[in-house]
């Protein structure tokens, strides 16, 4: 396989929707903590498009890894459920947020019991429904999809200036060795 245009999270927010792949596409299971940072490191993608994600199945995708990916040039984008909330939350890092659920996310009009929900670990069929519905989680998921297909890396990219994630006294210590070597 080729450069990796995208990796794709997905389970539950698409069930039974039939969704072309696309060349350059790497489809996966709904995200757990490590699968982002393991997939950039390994495949190196252009872009990740997180729509789901375990809550209590396992251990939920870090905020970090995100983070990590962003500071790495990966343009994250999320949507529907686990994507819908990590991007609200990180967006001013620069992930992108698609779709009603992420707006009502970034609001602050809810919290993460909006899209919690079990599925079947291997089908991913939802065994019990959302509160915000499954209608809505797929059509926001569609949507990413859609955005990511359309928004070049360059486009969706907004670097992340790594001194916004450095802590301030890393960031203290390091000025002042600069300054002692230019001083």
């Amino acid at each position: 396989m080729g450069q990796v245009e995208r990796i794709i999270y997905v389970g539950p927010s698409l069930y039974s929707v039939a969704i072309e792949h696309l060349e350059g596409e790497v489809w996966k299971g709904p995200a757990s903590q490590g699968d982002i940072l393991r997939d950039v490191i390994a495949i190196h993608p252009r872009q990740l498009v997180l729509i789901d994600g375990v809550f209590h199945q396992s251990l939920a995708v870090w905020h970090k890894e995100l983070v990590y990916a962003l500071v790495h040039g990966v343009c994250c984008i999320g949507a529907s459920s686990m994507g819908a909330l990590r991007a609200a939350e990180l967006h001013r890092y620069g992930m992108v947020g698609v779709g009603k659920i992420f707006e009502m996310y970034l609001s602050g009009e809810e919290d993460d019991s909006l899209v919690a929900m079990t599925f079947h670990p291997e089908t991913y069929e939802p065994l019990l429904q959302a509160p915000v519905g499954q209608d809505q989680k797929a059509l926001d998921a569609l949507e990413a999809i859609r955005w990511s297909r359309v928004h070049s890396c360059e486009q969706c990219i907004t670097p992340l200036d790594k001194t916004a994630i450095t802590p301030y006294l890393e960031r203290v210590i390091k000025l002042i060795l600069e300054d002692k070597k230019h001083g």
